[in-house]
């Protein structure tokens, strides 16, 4: 992990060399791929993953990386795990997809991001509830908006169970 940290790629291309395995965790499932992503470091990463890195690999609480991008706000880092083939609709120990998560944590742009970019709108919730229905009740708007410019149909009756009225 120093040779992470320190971003010293000629040593990480040494430890690589020599054996060391690139899915290595510690104690807490800090891999060096998630801990470049923690940092930002897009070059760090591209080297691991062309290394045999898995970049599904999840942490303790089954988070990917692509959930850290998420959690952090990380941008740069989100768009580089998308196209680098990240599973997108990966879920975390408590069911959350990056989706889900970025809705959840109020960074609508995100989500946007990862439903152009293919993932999911239809996994539910842990409480069995859709994206749509989800983000028009807690005024996450800039994806419910998302959602019905693209087909995404809301169950009126569902609506209304949540407190909205029809005619309102």
């Amino acid at each position: 992990m120093a040779a992470i940290t320190a971003q010293d790629e000629d040593l990480v291309e040494k430890l690589l060399d020599w054996g060391v395995d690139p899915n290595a965790a510690d104690n807490e499932g800090l891999t060096p791929f998630r801990l470049a992503v923690k940092r930002s470091d897009s070059d760090m990463a591209l080297l691991l993953l062309e290394r045999g890195v898995d970049i599904n690999f999840k942490d303790g609480q089954g988070r990917t990386a692509l959930h850290t991008a998420i959690l952090t706000g990380n941008w740069n880092m989100m768009e580089f795990l998308a196209n680098a083939r990240a599973d997108l609709d990966a879920a975390d120990d408590e069911e959350r997809t990056a989706l889900w998560m970025a809705a959840e944590v109020g960074r609508e742009k995100m989500a946007v991001f990862l439903l152009e970019s293919g993932a999911s709108d239809t996994i539910l919730n842990v409480e069995q509830i859709g994206l749509g229905h989800w983000t028009i009740s807690h005024g996450r708007w800039t994806i419910s908006d998302y959602l019905l410019a693209h087909g995404h149909k809301v169950d009126v009756a569902s609506t209304q169970s949540m407190g909205f009225d029809e005619g309102n």
